[in-house]
């Protein structure tokens, strides 16, 4: 890179540090880290940027074929999907399920501010992805492990990581498991989505430890988890929404297939699903939560408990097409819901089916909200 490339380089990684201190980011540390760590030095040739937040469409991206396209996307708050189908399909295509990502700055800024990452912490990373969040570790001062499931990803992220002044310790393998000969960490991240948090993790984290991952119960999008390890359990908040490629042990294909489904209550609702699930409100069904647990060594199953003896249960599933065809909701708490907006109100009319597997549950009718099932 010429002197004029770094100048320009450097000048972009400033402007959007400082977009995002403006929306509200960041602490100290991590934003020198980016600023030390520049995100090209970690960011793929070839790939497809999803801008954060809703931002606009999703698009290619390519270093050799469009210069400048690359660099907006590289220092704009967007990930970047760097494989796709585990390496059959290119990442830069619009068809694949992504497999591997080079994460939003804005989100990994939230994240890392949870892992409260003092210097010389011990810190366990699962999922190394290009390198880049395990590079700001390293720059905080942390001493970084990374496990990454992927053999061809692990092998690129090494060579990325070459441009780092202090590469983590770099293990290729399954973070499912964690990394038991580098336990006790202080911190544990995962920068993959989990519906069940791993007991490893847990096991691997001193007592007063903290873990934080993406909880993603059902496809579309998840929370920021925070647990702080406590003897035998971790106990935590979740936090803002967060939407990352889940832990390959725990993929699925994503059918819809509840408990109890021929008992299922069917009325019908102005409330468009996808102002639950694509907004934010599914987060209604979560705002109350006082604590997630993760209990006992079997599944680690996330248990969300909230006031007055309510317990919500990941995980929280969703599927929706328009009116005319089946369309299934999660269940809200009566807590939890009020009377929809008017835009919503106004909305085609959509069948809401909940099901019996939970109690004082309310939903919303074409009028107001009654409760279905007591």
């Amino acid at each position: 890179m010429s002197t004029d490339d770094s100048t320009a380089a450097d000048e972009r990684n400033r402007a959007m540090i400082e977009e995002l201190r403006a929306a509200g980011l960041f602490e100290a540390g991590v934003a020198d880290a980016m600023l030390t760590t520049p995100r090209h030095w970690l960011a793929p040739d070839a790939g497809w940027l999803i801008p954060d937040r809703g931002a606009g469409p999703g698009r290619a991206v390519n270093r050799q074929a469009d210069p400048a396209a690359w660099w907006r996307a590289v220092y704009s708050d967007g990930s970047i999907i760097t494989q796709r189908e585990d390496g059959a399909v290119a990442a830069d295509s619009a068809h694949g399920s992504p497999t591997s990502s080079l994460s939003a700055p804005g989100v990994v800024a939230e994240f890392l501010e949870l892992l409260t990452v003092r210097p010389r912490d011990r810190v366990l990373e699962i999922g190394t992805g290009t390198g880049w969040t395990a590079a700001l570790l390293t720059r905080m001062g942390a001493d970084v492990t990374t496990v990454e499931i992927d053999p061809g990803v692990a092998e690129q992220a090494a060579a990325n990581l070459k441009a780092t002044s202090s590469p983590p310790h770099l293990i290729t393998g399954d973070g499912a498991a964690g990394w038991a000969e580098g336990a006790p960490y202080d911190r544990v991240h995962s920068t993959c989505a989990v519906a069940r948090v791993p007991y490893a993790w847990v096991e691997q984290t001193r007592p007063g430890g903290v873990t934080v991952a993406p909880w993603q119960p059902a496809a579309g999008g998840g929370w920021k988890l925070r647990l702080t390890v406590a003897g035998s359990r971790a106990v935590g908040r979740v936090h803002g929404p967060a939407g990352y490629v889940m832990l390959r042990a725990q993929r699925s294909n994503g059918q819809w297939n509840p408990h109890h489904a021929a008992e299922a209550t069917t009325t019908r609702t102005r409330l468009d699903p996808r102002a639950i699930t694509q907004s934010g409100g599914m987060a209604l069904a979560v705002d109350p939560v006082r604590r997630a647990e993760v209990v006992g060594r079997g599944r680690g199953r996330v248990r969300l408990v909230g006031g007055q003896r309510r317990t919500w249960r990941g995980p929280l599933q969703s599927h929706h097409r328009r009116a005319g065809r089946t369309t299934v909701v999660p269940a809200l708490t009566d807590s939890s819901v009020g009377r929809p907006p008017r835009h919503v109100r106004e909305a085609p009319s959509y069948r809401l089916v909940t099901l019996r597997n939970q109690r004082a549950t309310r939903g919303w009718t074409d009028t107001a909200p009654r409760t279905l099932i007591d």
